[in-house]
């Protein structure tokens, strides 16, 4: 398989999934927009995938584009894995703890946690330290024996 082929893979899960019409006019045109109208009516046409019959609602269709994109990144790696060796991660959780689930940023957990503590600071801070991507990419560490594996290279202490 292409990066080609995984692309176009990729268009026709969105097109079944997520793409449609709604009273004539496509789910991801702005309605009030004539251009916008057009625009997507064309872009529907070139794709040249059956559309979706039942359109997700709202509320889940950023999920459903998440979820797919994650797929297409995660086959599209797996094609290059020998220009970026190693063990990839990829999610599309929106847990609670959103990006502070990763070790570089941890400490935004403990921030988040003790500016709901103290309102007052929470108040003056701005906002909410707790980014929630909708796709995160990592690369599982590896241990220190695997990077020595060639000689020492991490010293013991």
């Amino acid at each position: 398989m292409s990066i080609g082929g995984l692309r176009k893979d990729y268009h026709r899960e969105i097109c079944k999934r997520i793409l449609g019409s709604k009273s004539g006019v496509p789910n991801l045109a702005d309605v009030s927009s004539k251009t916008s109208k057009s625009i997507a009516s064309e872009l529907l046409k070139r794709l040249k995938f059956p559309l979706c019959e039942v359109l997700p609602s709202s509320q889940t269709v950023g999920m459903v584009f998440a979820e797919i994109t994650k797929g297409f990144l995660n086959r599209s790696f797996a094609l290059l894995s020998y220009l970026r060796p190693g063990e990839w991660i990829f999610s599309a959780s929106q847990a609670s703890i959103g990006i502070a689930a990763y070790d570089q940023y941890e400490h935004l957990a403990a921030l988040d946690a003790f500016l709901k503590s103290h309102k007052d600071l929470a108040a003056a801070s701005g906002g909410d330290y707790i980014v929630r991507p909708d796709i995160v990419i990592g690369r599982k560490p590896l241990a220190d024996a695997e990077i020595n594996a060639k000689g020492e290279i991490l010293g013991k202490g």
